[in-house]
């Protein structure tokens, strides 16, 4: 999860529901088109590696979900 740390508001464009990369300190038109994000608001997420803190051990034809 990235959380946002800056001192002024940031503005992702919306399109078609989903917040796009394309971003504005100030937009234009504010309510059309963007969502307004302040400091410690989730804004998006990376994508790590998955791991597994511990041992796993399974039988053969076991799942893991």
């Amino acid at each position: 999860m990235v959380k946002y740390s800056g001192d002024t508001p940031i503005w992702f464009s919306v399109v078609n529901g989903n917040t796009s990369p394309n971003f504005t300190i100030s937009p234009t038109s504010p309510g059309d088109g963007y969502a307004k994000y302040i400091n410690g608001q989730d804004i998006g997420y990376f994508e790590t590696e998955a791991t597994y803190p511990g041992e796993l051990v399974l039988d053969a034809g076991g799942t893991v979900t």
